[in-house]
């Protein structure tokens, strides 16, 4: 499998990475590259900068929830589950 393949693989599971987490993970050097490579192939992924705890500020990578496949169906399932328990109070209204 490609780099590209299992940063690709990774995002779609939900799972997030930053740059230097990239190369640990995936032996890529040009993680910005295949992030922007993804991006032309439809792939909505999100920047978020966040701070190290040496004070650098450094990109995180990820896919918001409501982007990954099959977040539609979850999300209907859940609308569907809270309207016929909304009665039972476990579920927020």
């Amino acid at each position: 499998m490609s780099q590209k393949s299992e940063m690709k693989a990774a995002l779609l599971r939900g799972e997030s990475f930053t740059r230097l987490e990239a190369l640990k993970r995936f032996g890529t050097i040009k993680a910005p590259a295949r992030i922007a490579e993804l991006r032309q192939e439809g792939l909505r992924i999100e920047t978020e900068m966040i701070e190290t705890p040496g004070g650098k500020h450094v990109a995180r990578w990820y896919i918001k929830q409501d982007d990954l496949p099959g977040s539609e169906r979850r999300a209907s399932v859940w609308l569907a589950m809270r309207k016929s328990h909304s009665g039972f109070g476990w579920l927020p209204k």
